[in-house]
């Protein structure tokens, strides 16, 4: 033990203060001598050397739950464990028979308290022997082992460490009797769960040693699927000729503190990803980053086993995938569709509820709820998650899409979990809704309101890309500008809503006119300007022209009213 030398030093101090020369055991004791005695931290009692206590401290009685007048005249073996009665004499005749032996060493055993409890002590005896040298009286020092101080469970090993001892009050909450599953057993013959190899092996060493241990933890599953944490420790115990006789400890239950722990552990990950998706926020400016990057937060900084985000289609109410992480790119898992149609019976799931409640759904356990889910859910089952959350992403109100997130803990999302994932939600809905407006400040500052063609300030800019890739790929760039002859007659005649739809038609035939990589701007009133870019020569830009002007030579259908336009062209090559 620990405090084994300090012990020691203060048994040898009393042993010095008992033994006055020549005299018996005085009615009062020396002044130094009773300080020590009565203020000890430890239990300390002279014994006769008939065994009967002659002198006990008050520490010694709080240990044994005995007032002094109880203790004193009493023998020490009637409060001694029947099976350490041995032993416990043993020790007292080896004092007196071998005088090289005045203090015997700190040795394990058992007392029987007043009230019928045992309680483990360490015990060590010294003999004071008078100016003849005669014995006269013991002198007990006894600590009370606080190994087992707010113990569940105590238990005994034999030398192969298996257990032969295990407590009477170990029914699990089915009632079971846990004794009988564990005598005849070692500690890795038991059902214990997140134990991993080398742990086992290192505890096998601290056993083959002979050392003892502490808060080594097991979590065990109990009868009726019930979950327990334990924490043991354990001293070896030996004969009184030192030999090794096997185990004994103590085990509490830290069921709920190791359910604290984990708890912290997920908020502590939840307030991970909402923090990194605060950040994230900040950083940009489209939804496909906003999603891709919510996604890896959660699955690198959350540890949840798959994020995936979809959005919705608020005619058709179908759900396209938009982002996902935890699931492989070419996985048809992740780019599978959802719906939140309530008639279908995809959109009965989780995904489907969320939307249309507009709350969060989730499942603490995939395995027993069926109806959960679709290919997603057969995923995360293979993949070993258990909990599910699908919470709803709103813009102004609405639902736009939804986040699900799988963990692998089951019973994962509580009220505090899932509260902080309502507002990680909340601020993705946020950042959805900036987005929009940002669209939509762009589609005005840069774009036509009555085309949705770029406009002027745009076509400058896509102007200067297309001149310097030209410059760089050693191609060329041509710049068409168009007007609408008569343009301003029909607009006259046919009212400027006529006018307006002829504007929208004849920007749909230039856009059909060009490639995708080629610019269709409008300038204002019916002037339009493209811009060609990486022609391989200059003459490429006339057989554009040459294009645009067939397309125009067909009418355009103006309410019923056939009308026919001319176009100027005014082309320029880089």
């Amino acid at each position: 033990m620990n405090s084994g030398t300090n012990q020691g030093a203060l048994a040898r101090r009393v042993a010095e203060f008992s033994a006055p020369a020549g005299a018996e055991l005085p009615a009062t004791l020396p002044e130094p001598y009773r300080t020590i005695f009565d203020q000890a931290a430890i239990g300390i009692a002279h014994v006769g050397l008939d065994g009967r206590f002659t002198r006990v401290n008050q520490k010694l009685c709080d240990t044994l739950g005995y007032p002094s007048e109880e203790l004193l005249g009493r023998d020490f073996i009637d409060i001694t464990y029947l099976a350490d009665h041995a032993a416990s004499r043993e020790r007292l005749k080896r004092l007196l028979g071998n005088r090289s032996v005045p203090l015997s060493p700190w040795c394990e055993k058992r007392y029987v308290r007043k009230d019928g409890s045992l309680i483990w002590v360490s015990v060590s005896v010294s003999l004071v022997r008078a100016a003849s040298d005669e014995p006269e009286y013991f002198v007990a020092m006894v600590q009370e082992n606080l190994t087992d101080m707010s113990a569940d469970w105590y238990w005994e090993q034999d030398a192969e460490f298996r257990f032969i001892r295990f407590s009477a009050h170990t029914k699990d909450a089915s009632g079971h009797d846990m004794s009988r599953a564990i005598i005849g057993k070692t500690h890795w013959d038991l059902p214990y769960n997140d134990v991993s190899d080398e742990q086992w092996q290192k505890h096998k060493a601290e056993l083959a040693a002979h050392l003892p241990f502490r808060d080594f933890e097991l979590k065990q599953l109990m009868y009726g699927g019930e979950v327990r944490y334990l924490s043991i420790a354990g001293q070896p115990v030996f004969d009184a000729n030192g030999c090794f006789t096997g185990y004994r400890g103590f085990a509490r239950d830290i069921t709920e503190r190791k359910s604290q722990e984990h708890k912290i552990a997920r908020l502590t990950r939840i307030r991970a990803v909402l923090s990194g998706i605060n950040a994230l926020i900040v950083r940009v400016r489209t939804r496909e980053e906003l999603f891709n990057g919510a996604c890896k937060i959660a699955v690198e900084d959350g540890k949840f086993g798959m994020a995936w985000i979809g959005t919705l289609n608020p005619e058709t109410l179908e759900i396209s995938p938009a982002a996902f992480c935890g699931i492989p790119a070419d996985s048809s898992i992740g780019r599978s569709p959802n719906t939140a149609r309530g008639d279908l019976p995809l959109g009965q799931g989780m995904v489907g509820r969320a939307i249309r409640e507009l709350r969060p759904v989730f499942s603490n356990d995939l395995k027993t709820e069926s109806s959960v889910g679709g290919e997603r859910r057969t995923e995360a089952l293979r993949r070993g998650y258990q909990s599910l959350i699908v919470l709803p992403l709103m813009v102004h109100g609405a639902a736009a899409g939804n986040l699900s997130l799988f963990a692998k803990e089951a019973n994962f999302f509580t009220p505090e979990e899932t509260q902080l994932l309502s507002e990680l939600a909340g601020n993705i809905s946020y950042a959805l809704e900036y987005i929009g407006k940002e669209e939509k400040l762009n589609e005005l500052a840069y774009y036509d309101s009555l085309t949705r063609l770029p406009n002027r300030v745009l076509f400058q800019d896509r102007l200067k890309q297309a001149l310097a890739q030209a410059q760089r790929k050693n191609t060329t760039a041509a710049v068409l500008f168009i007007d609408l002859d008569g343009f301003k007659g029909i607009n006259d005649t046919l009212g400027h809503a006529i006018g307006d739809k002829l504007l929208q038609l004849a920007s749909r035939r230039l856009t059909e006119c060009v490639r995708g990589c080629d610019t269709v701007a409008r300038f204002g009133g019916d002037e339009f300007a493209l811009i060609l870019s990486d022609l391989p020569a200059a003459q490429d830009a006339s057989l554009v022209a040459q294009k645009i002007l067939k397309a125009f030579t067909t009418a355009f259908d103006l309410d019923g009213n056939e009308t026919y336009i001319r176009q100027r062209e005014h082309g320029r090559p880089d």
